[in-house]
């Protein structure tokens, strides 16, 4: 008699050892197939032995599938706790990158505050600026009043607006002012300067790094008349413009 050992070639311990309990069953029907015939009593006894042997085998498999089985569980435990390392190494990182992000975007609404604060400075400086500037203005000193008189004589086609002679009396650089007022009212071809865009008809000529004379021809010959200074350019654009 032949005995199965291996139907099929098994993936795992388990199919294997399934496989060896099938031969025992197998083994133990033939055997008592023998002993209701009362055969050949060596037949029994090589198939009692082959059961034996076959049992012990199951035995050895069935401890080595139980150590097996303990050492799967202990690496599955082992996966979970790696897992569970991993899991909180990649939360710590999300957190700590939507902490970074969080942090950028305070930054970057603090610096957009502060830049429109800026701004807003700015502004309210060069309303408060402007507003000084008229009022001064609006109260000429003795001083302009005398100068002005003086003007009137030695420059007679000049018609200074707002603030041009408190500036004038004022400045340091008065001298290349008026040496340009001088031309403009007695030699006014002689006068160059560009064109001051923002003012429909107004040239502009500088006297000085920071200073700056705005002339405009009236239709009878005579000059209007401003001098200001380069930082209080936009103030007097829109001071120009009412002569337009």
């Amino acid at each position: 008699m032949i005995i199965q050992t291996q139907r099929s070639q098994p993936n795992t311990i388990a199919s294997f050892v399934k496989i060896l309990r099938s031969n025992v069953q197998d083994v133990a029907a033939w055997l008592g197939l023998y002993r209701a015939l009362d055969k050949d009593s060596d037949k029994l006894v090589c198939l009692q032995q082959v059961i034996r042997l076959q049992s012990q085998r199951l035995l050895v498999l069935e401890n080595g599938a139980q150590r097996l089985q303990h050492r799967v569980i202990e690496l599955e435990e082992e996966r979970d706790k790696l897992i569970e390392e991993d899991l909180e190494i990649i939360d710590d990182l999300r957190q700590e990158r939507i902490g970074k992000q969080n942090a950028e975007n305070e930054l970057a609404i603090a610096r957009s505050t502060i830049l429109k604060l800026n701004a807003r400075v700015q502004k309210i400086q060069g309303s408060l600026d402007e507003q000084q500037r008229n009022e001064d203005y609006s109260q000429p000193s003795s001083q302009a009043t005398s100068l002005l008189d003086t003007m009137q004589i030695l420059l007679p086609n000049i018609e200074f607006l707002r603030s041009s002679l408190i500036m004038l009396s004022a400045d340091v650089e008065y001298k290349a002012a008026l040496r340009v007022l001088y031309e403009l009212c007695h030699k006014p071809e002689s006068v160059k300067g560009k064109s001051f865009e923002s003012a429909e008809g107004w040239r502009e000529r500088h006297f000085s790094n920071e200073g700056r004379i705005y002339f405009k021809k009236n239709l009878d010959g005579k000059f209007k008349v401003l001098l200001s200074r380069k930082q209080s350019q936009s103030g007097d654009e829109r001071y120009l413009k009412k002569f337009g």
